[in-house]
Formats: C-alpha cells, sequence, structure tokens
C-alpha cells in the first residue's frame, strides 16, 4: 500500500502549515511544538516513503 506512506507526507505538512492557519501565533510554544512535530513527521514520512521498501522473501525449492 504505497499510499499509506504519501498520507504521512501530506499530514506532516497539514501539521506545519495549521497554526498559521487557525492562528496559533498567540501561543507560541503551541505554535512550534506543532510545527518541529510537523517536520519530524515529514522527514520519518520521506524515509519510509523512499527508503523503507517491504523486504521481499525468497522462496526456496
Amino acid at each position: 500500500m504505497q499510499w499509506t506512506k504519501w498520507i504521512n507526507l501530506i499530514l506532516g505538512i497539514l501539521v506545519i502549515i495549521l497554526p498559521f492557519v487557525a492562528g496559533m501565533g498567540a501561543n507560541a510554544l503551541a505554535m512550534w511544538g506543532s510545527v518541529v512535530l510537523g517536520i519530524l513527521v515529514v522527514i520519518f514520512g520521506f524515509l519510509v516513503t523512499f527508503f523503507g521498501g517491504q523486504k521481499q522473501q525468497t522462496s526456496t525449492k
């Protein structure tokens, strides 16, 4: 299921954008926490999407 890996990237980007759209600028700690969390989700989503492929099983006959 390749599409589930892309959802991590999209959700990470949304978490980064959310504080600016929702007006969380008054609470800097919450805003930066959300931005850092979004960056981590994007980084790990990128790593899983491009470097975390499924291991192929070899059959022995």
